[in-house]
């Protein structure tokens, strides 16, 4: 495919607007995937979706009762999980019986009835049931361990992605999943530089770690910056995590101003330099249908899960709120 070609209108609009959906470094990955890398997905990928997209339907919809109350899974909702790998180089070059961890854990949902989306951030640190698989992709069981490890198990490559989705289904009531996109820490400088640096607000102080991350100052952050702004966290603070998490979301707010300004040409020098840090089974058919969505449908508002944080053994472990979670389950797949 020419990667050079003449962009049509629609084409940027479908940029913005999944970039948008998608937030950030993440988002920047899949749909230029789907727009400029003529690449195959057998059947099965995507959910058995592939390039053709048919939107997803749950054929027989579960019943639940709650505090006394009924509820119907809802039929033509579809997920995607969002992944940033805490991992240097090529993804698809890893090799080993263990991968890197996922340090971001996003799972975006489009409720296709009431015409909306939104997206739930999960902390790294949820103690959750993780499947556990062999190099070779068998299953061995299960461990009670981080959410972040999920990504662990595997071949460290798109095996481990949908681990890691398989995982998550399974802690939201087995909510089926229909796709898994996993870019790793690299992409990071290169997107923040590519909009000519990121602007956020310094909530916590880091001097130690760069003389301008100040509490209180406005500071642009440049490529190896930002890396340090977002990824940074102390294993033996509490809360680190939770202040993490935070600190992604001002920065993933700012990135999505900048990176509308950009025009064509810097696009696809962009996607030229991260597409080799980065695994996907999203088909581009899938991806141009959410873009589509995204245009009509209306944003609500970003959700976590409620829990609590403990130091055991060094690792901080956040314990889920049962009843957070079961209500999060609830709106997001049920009604």
């Amino acid at each position: 495919m020419n990667r050079r070609r003449k962009l049509k209108k629609k084409d940027k609009l479908n940029i913005v607007l999944v970039l948008l959906m998608l937030v950030g470094c993440i988002s920047l990955v899949m749909l230029l995937i789907s727009l400029w890398e003529n690449r195959q997905y057998k059947p099965e990928d995507a959910g058995g979706e592939g390039n053709v997209y048919i939107e997803p339907v749950i054929k027989e919809a579960k019943k639940v009762t709650y505090e006394g109350k009924t509820y119907t899974q809802k039929k033509h909702v579809e997920s995607y999980l969002l992944l940033g790998v805490d991992n240097h180089g090529n993804l698809s070059e890893f090799s080993g019986v263990y991968g890197p961890q996922a340090d971001v854990q996003i799972v975006l949902v489009i409720d296709n009835d009431n015409k909306t989306w939104r997206l739930l951030q999960l902390n790294r640190d949820s103690m959750v049931n993780v499947r556990v698989m062999n190099e070779m992709g068998d299953f061995l069981g299960y461990t009670y361990e981080q959410l972040a490890f999920a990504h662990a198990q595997g071949d460290g490559s798109i095996m481990s992605a949908k681990n890691n989705m398989l995982t998550v289904s399974e802690l939201l009531w087995e909510q089926p999943i229909n796709g898994v996109a996993a870019i790793n820490m690299d992409s990071i400088g290169i997107l923040t530089d590519a909009v000519g640096g990121v602007t956020v607000n310094i909530t916590q102080d880091f001097v130690d770690l760069n003389d301008n991350f100040k509490v209180g100052q406005d500071v642009t952050l440049n490529g190896e910056m930002a890396l340090q702004f977002i990824r940074t966290r102390s294993h033996t603070d509490i809360e680190a995590n939770l202040a993490r998490m935070a600190r992604q979301r001002e920065f993933m707010k700012s990135f999505i101003k900048q990176f509308a300004k950009l025009d064509e040409n810097a696009i696809l020098e962009t996607y030229g330099e991260i597409v080799k840090y980065m695994n996907t089974d999203i088909g581009s058919g899938v991806m141009l249908a959410l873009a589509e969505k995204i245009k009509d449908y209306t944003e609500l508002s970003l959700m976590t899960i409620d829990g609590e944080s403990e130091i055991k053994d060094v690792y901080v472990e956040y314990t889920l709120d049962k009843d957070s979670l079961d209500h999060t389950i609830l709106e997001l797949f049920y009604e």
